[in-house]
C-alpha cells in the first residue's frame, strides 16, 4: 500500500480527514503527535514516536504461530526502535491528532478512560484489506508499558465481530476452566458510530515455539464454555448457519448446490456440535506450559460441530500461506488431527464429512465481497470437498 492508499484506509476505518496530517504539523501542533508507517508485507503499523521505549513496546508480542526466524526478526525490530531508528525504518511518518475537546475526544482520549488513565498512547494496526478487517490498537501508558488492545468496528460486519466478542468475554470468561486463559473485557463502547471493545493485554511471557497442537484437554475446555449436543443435521443450527450465508457469499448457486450435497448425504444423520472459538490458530494462540492463551474470540460461536478447532489450528497455516482448492491439505490436517478428534469421539468414519462441513463453513466466512483469492480458493475448496468427501458418505459410514 502507498501513503494515499494507507491514509485512506485510516480514514475509512478509525479517524476523520482532520486527524490526520503531514508530520510537519505535530511540530507546531501539540494535539498531533508524530507516527512512523511501517509496512509488514499486506499490513500496516502505526508506530508512536512519543518515546524510544514506548516505540520499541508497540512491536512486542509473540504467539505459538512465530518461527525462531520471526522472533529473530522481532528482536532486531525492537532493538532498532528502541536506538530511535523508528523514522529510518519507516521511510514514512504521519501526525496523528491524539488530544480531543471535551464534547469531541479523541481516540487516545476515549481509550483512557475506558483503562481509568488520565492519558494513553496507541499503536494501530492495518490489516490485509479482507471483508472483517478492522483496526486493532495497542493501548500504552506514558512509561510504554501495554495497558489494554482494543478492536474497532467500523462497519457492519466488523461492528458485529467486535461486539460477538465482547459479549462472550464478559459473559464467558469467568466459566473457563484453568487450562485456557482468556483477556478480560475491560470496556465495550461507541466511539463516533464505532464499536469499541478494549481488552486485557494477557501477553503471557516468551517461550520456546511449541512443536505440537494443544491437547485434546485444551479443546474441552473450549467446547465446555457452551452446550453440547447430539442432533439431527436437517434443524441444526450449522446447517442454518450455511444457508443464512447465502444472502452474503457472491456465488449463492455454488454455496446452494455444496447445502443440497450436504442435505443429500447427512438426511438422516446426526452431528454432534458445541462451541468452538472460530479462529483457533497458532497465531492467535500462546502456550504457557498446560495452559493456553487464547485470543481474539470474534468468530466464536455455538452450535458448530465438534474438531473444527482442531482441524482450524492445523489447515490455516497451510491455507493461509497458499490458498487453494485442493483438498490434500485439508485432508492432512484432518489426519494430524487424529488424536485429538478420537478424544471428542469423532470416528474415523465421520471425519469425511466433518472436513466437507468444515470447508463449507469456510467458504461463508471467506465468500462474501471482496471476492479475494481467499474467496477462490475457499470457493472451489468448499465444492471439492462436498463432492469428493460427502457425495459418497453413506457408503463410507455404512
Amino acid at each position: 500500500m502507498d501513503m494515499s492508499q494507507i491514509t485512506a484506509r485510516l480514514e475509512t476505518e478509525i479517524w476523520d480527514t482532520r486527524e490526520i496530517a503531514p508530520v510537519e504539523v505535530a511540530s507546531s501542533d501539540p494535539s498531533f503527535e508524530r507516527y512512523a508507517v511501517m509496512r509488514h508485507e499486506n499490513a500496516v503499523q502505526l508506530i508512536p514516536l512519543a518515546s524510544r521505549r514506548i516505540s520499541a513496546a508497540s512491536v512486542v508480542r509473540w504467539t505459538d504461530g512465530m518461527s525462531p526466524l520471526d522472533l529473530g526478526k522481532r528482536g532486531v525490530g525492537w532493538l532498532a526502535l528502541l536506538a530511535g531508528l523508528g523514522p529510518v525504518l519507516a521511510g514514512s511518518e504521519l501526525a496523528i491528532k491524539t488530544r480531543g475537546a471535551a464534547d469531541s475526544p479523541s481516540l487516545n482520549d476515549h481509550l483512557a478512560s475506558a483503562v481509568g488513565l488520565e492519558r494513553t498512547v496507541v499503536s494501530v494496526l492495518l490489516g490485509s484489506e479482507r471483508p472483517n478487517q478492522k483496526p486493532m490498537v495497542r493501548v500504552l501508558d506514558p512509561a510504554g508499558r501495554t495497558i489494554a488492545f482494543a478492536k474497532v468496528g467500523w462497519n457492519d460486519l466488523t461492528t458485529r465481530l467486535v461486539t460477538n466478542e465482547a459479549s462472550f468475554l464478559e459473559t464467558m470468561r469467568p466459566l473457563a476452566g484453568s487450562r485456557l486463559l482468556i483477556p478480560a473485557l475491560l470496556d465495550h463502547s461507541t466511539w463516533r458510530n464505532r464499536a469499541i471493545a478494549v481488552t486485557s493485554p494477557l501477553m503471557g511471557r516468551l517461550r520456546p515455539r511449541r512443536s505440537r497442537p494443544p491437547s485434546p484437554a485444551v479443546y474441552e475446555s473450549i467446547l465446555a464454555l457452551g452446550a453440547r449436543h447430539s442432533g439431527p443435521w436437517r434443524s441444526s443450527a450449522f446447517r442454518a448457519h450455511l444457508a443464512d450465508g447465502l444472502e452474503v457469499v457472491v456465488e449463492r448457486e455454488r454455496l446452494a448446490s455444496i447445502i443440497g450435497l450436504l442435505d443429500d448425504a447427512l438426511d438422516s444423520a446426526n452431528i454432534s456440535v458445541g462451541r468452538w472459538h472460530g479462529d483457533w490458530t497458532p497465531w492467535n494462540t500462546l502456550t504457557m506450559g498446560d495452559r493456553v492463551i487464547a485470543w481474539d474470540w470474534e468468530r466464536t460461536m455455538e452450535g458448530v460441530p465438534i474438531g473444527f478447532d482442531a482441524i482450524h489450528y492445523l489447515f490455516q497455516p497451510r491455507f493461509s500461506a497458499a490458498p487453494s482448492d485442493h483438498i490434500a491439505p485439508l485432508l492432512a490436517s484432518v489426519d494430524e488431527a487424529d488424536p485429538v478428534l478420537a478424544a471428542l469421539g469423532i470416528g474415523r468414519k465421520q471425519r469425511w464429512a466433518l472436513a466437507a462441513l468444515y470447508a463449507a463453513g469456510l467458504y461463508v466466512r471467506f465468500g462474501m465481497p471482496p471476492h479475494d483469492q481467499f474467496a477462490v480458493a475457499a470457493a472451489g475448496l468448499a465444492t471439492n470437498a462436498a463432492t469428493a468427501l460427502i457425495a459418497p458418505f453413506r457408503h463410507r459410514s455404512g
